[in-house]
């Protein structure tokens, strides 16, 4: 929970006892007139308790970048998101149908928001001063600003077909921009069979035609 607070009785009975809490690997933070300290991950807090007594805890979850490891190429300069325990994926049909074209550099804005009615309740990150990187008909690579989302991978793949990434490029050099179509990315294949030589042998002559979109064949 981020910025959110969780209370719980103490024990019923009074007397000097201890009170152990998780202490999430020193992330969390307790507020309490009584001191506490480390005991084996544990905050112990040793106090006089009374009935009604409450123990206020405060569990932040910064969103947390982490770098691609160099040595894989499919991770090389990529960098993905988590918060807490949560790893994000980035689905094209949050995004503009496309997710590979994405660049998120370093001073880009992330601000978590939760949904109670988008994908059965989750917090999603909402991301500004980003970037997508396209190629022109002349070859020359260009960015412009963009805005993102990004969900909890485990809730993606729910709405249909969709590109989706959990890796994106820190900068221009590690995007997959999208091309602009060519004769090749718009032709499609059509197949015509004859079988030549001795029938009980079912040779196939296989004729290619390859036409351009559009064009009748």
């Amino acid at each position: 929970m981020n910025g959110k607070k969780v209370s719980f009785d103490s024990p019923r009975s009074s007397g000097r006892k201890s009170a152990q809490i998780k202490a999430a690997g020193g992330q969390s933070r307790l507020t309490s007139a009584a001191t506490y300290e480390i005991r084996n991950g544990f905050a112990t807090i040793t106090r006089e308790w009374r009935a009604g007594d409450e123990i206020t805890l405060d569990f932040p979850m910064p969103v947390r970048r982490v770098a691609g490891n160099a040595k894989i190429a499919a991770t090389k300069n990529q960098v993905a998101l988590e918060r807490g325990t949560i790893v994000y994926a980035f689905e094209g049909v949050d995004n503009d149908g496309s997710a590979f074209d994405a660049v998120l550099p370093t001073d880009a804005k992330i601000q978590p928001e939760y949904r109670a009615k988008f994908l059965g309740g989750v917090t999603v990150l909402n991301i500004s001063k980003a970037q997508r990187v396209a190629v022109s008909k002349d070859g020359n690579v260009a960015t412009k600003p963009a805005n993102f989302t990004a969900i909890p991978y485990a809730v993606w793949a729910n709405r249909g077909l969709t590109p989706m990434a959990v890796w994106l490029a820190r900068d221009v050099t590690a995007a997959h921009p999208i091309r602009p179509p060519t004769l090749a990315s718009q032709a499609r294949i059509n197949t015509s069979f004859t079988r030549i030589g001795d029938p009980q042998r079912r040779w196939l002559r296989v004729r290619l035609l390859v036409q351009s979109a559009g064009q009748a064949g």
